[in-house]
């Protein structure tokens, strides 16, 4: 990749961006940091973020639905689930309907064998720790 050749530079940036869209959803956010990390030139992310948009490659309701998922099968609840896709810049309305369709019973009954048998106030703040 040289310098000389912006359509060159474009597509490369393109790639990483398609490269970590491939392994999983990830946020704007998200997506932005890692490729100003890997040394994206702040000129030519604007461009790769909107092509990323415009072919559907990265989409913050279906980030939502797999974060919200995600974290409620590792038995976290819905308030720390919320204020981490809120991290994200996810829009209240897709939070809610993220919410809506993860199972919180798996997640409450996996909080609960994580935390194990503890007296009542160490259990209420275990379960507060994660998001219930």
């Amino acid at each position: 990749m040289t310098e000389h050749d912006p359509a060159k530079e474009l597509r490369y940036w393109q790639e990483r961006a398609l490269n970590l869209l491939m392994r999983r959803e990830h946020s704007i956010v998200e997506l932005t940091q890692k490729l100003t990390i890997k040394g994206c030139p702040e000129t030519v992310l604007p461009k790769v973020l909107a092509y990323c948009h415009e072919h559907n490659y990265v989409s913050l309701e279906r980030f939502a639905e797999m974060f919200a998922r995600n974290q409620a099968n590792l038995g976290y609840g819905p308030h720390r689930i919320t204020m981490q896709l809120r991290q994200h810049q996810v829009p209240s309305d897709l939070i809610n309907i993220a919410l809506e369709e993860a199972d919180f019973t798996a997640a409450k009954a996996i909080a609960l064998r994580k935390i194990g048998a503890k007296p009542e106030p160490k259990l209420k703040a275990a379960l507060y720790r994660r998001g219930f």
